[in-house]
């Protein structure tokens, strides 16, 4: 039919395809642990996604060639100083406007017991499950979801429409894929902020390092909500700063002239 044929159509079955494929290796693993009464600790979760990962590898191999996405130019990096520069500030100042803003946005039960999202940092325990749950969440994790949403599904979309119209759609698959819908805002927003890094960088490997920069950041902070009453200007005047900061270099980012080779993606 020729429905299926239409690459928003494509890409998202590949997604659910994605999604599916994860989800029975969740399943069978469950049926295991449960048939040998292994107990369920939160490591055997970074466990079970650090496998889980590793099945997808042959679904990005048959995509990279069905589609010819040609995966292997995308790990070059040819930016300049400049380019560099510019994102990282942009990533800097999107990390904290996701966390600041968007969750305490999305956290509708707080902002109505006049809430909002505040900072604190921590030191996990350090023990062998802490590395079993950096190598899932800061190294696997992110570098098999960017080459699949990044590196087969945006490269697809990038062939097809203008770049715009191909990054909101992937961050709508990204978001969709993780099915943790009460975080879907900013899950978009990561699937935004990725998309343009790469988009705008021509790397998996940028895009790759942002991904696990976050998570591995994540894994040091604690999200905790305050009153409003207790929040002064200490609290908001950084939060302002950030957010004029992510607009600045997200508008710079924009207009920076990318890497992208149109011979290769018209």
């Amino acid at each position: 039919m020729k429905i299926f044929n239409h690459p928003l159509v494509k890409t998202t079955l590949t997604t659910l395809l994605f999604i599916a494929t994860l989800v029975v290796f969740y399943a069978l693993w469950s049926l295991i642990t449960h048939a040998f009464s292994l107990p369920i600790y939160f490591y055997y979760l970074d466990l079970m996604t650090l496998f889980g990962f590793f099945i997808l590898i042959p679904l990005i191999i048959y995509f990279n060639k069905k589609w010819d996405i040609g995966l292997r130019q995308f790990w070059k990096s040819q930016n300049n100083l400049r380019t560099i520069v510019l994102i990282a500030g942009f990533f800097v100042a999107a990390f904290f406007f996701e966390i600041l803003v968007v969750q305490s946005i999305e956290n509708v039960n707080a902002i109505w017991q006049g809430k909002l999202n505040t900072l604190s940092f921590c030191l996990p325990e350090r023990d062998w499950r802490l590395y079993v749950r950096w190598l899932a969440r800061v190294v696997v994790g992110p570098t098999v979801e960017e080459i699949f949403f990044r590196g087969i599904i945006l490269v697809f979309l990038l062939k097809k429409y203008s770049p715009a119209k191909a990054i909101l759609f992937s961050a709508l698959l990204f978001a969709a894929g993780h099915i943790e819908f009460e975080k879907i805002a900013s899950l978009f927003l990561w699937g935004l902020i990725f998309g343009l890094i790469f988009y705008k960088t021509r790397s998996l490997l940028i895009s790759i390092i942002a991904h696990s920069l976050t998570n591995f950041a994540l894994m040091f902070i604690n999200i905790d909500q305050t009153s409003f009453a207790n929040l002064d200007v200490d609290y908001y005047l950084p939060v302002a700063l950030c957010i004029v900061a992510f607009i600045i270099t997200g508008y710079l980012l924009i207009a920076q002239k990318g890497s992208w080779d149109r011979n290769i993606i018209p």
